[in-house]
């Protein structure tokens, strides 16, 4: 029985103090995530961009009198309508991203003081 308590004991004395290490540990990690997925929806806000303008270019070569285009420029638009929803929804994600790292990074240095 008095084995279990000293290990029990060892074992609190070697985690206990490393607690706020690991949580700071923890903190600085998510900073970088943060980073990592803003990153990737910069890049995806461009794809997506790259993809407007292909379908703007779709839209300028429609000839005017054929019977296709009315019915395919409504889904273009349709289209476009959808990517630049979709380019507004990253770009507010990116800027919560921001506010997160603030938050982290104030965080950081009110418990480094």
């Amino acid at each position: 029985m008095r084995y279990y308590a000293i290990v029990l004991t060892a074992f609190l004395a070697v985690t206990l103090p490393a607690a706020p290490a690991a949580l700071s540990g923890a903190l600085e990690q998510s900073i970088p995530w943060h980073e990592r997925s803003i990153e990737s929806r910069k890049g995806k806000i461009a794809e997506y961009e790259t993809i407007i303008h292909e379908y703007d270019a779709e839209l300028r070569k429609l000839e005017s009198n054929a019977p296709e285009t009315p019915k395919r420029r409504t889904e273009i638009r349709i289209i476009k309508k959808y990517y630049n929803d979709e380019i507004k929804g990253l770009k507010e994600r990116i800027i919560e991203h921001y506010k997160a790292i603030m938050d982290l990074k104030a965080k950081q240095g009110a418990t480094s003081q």
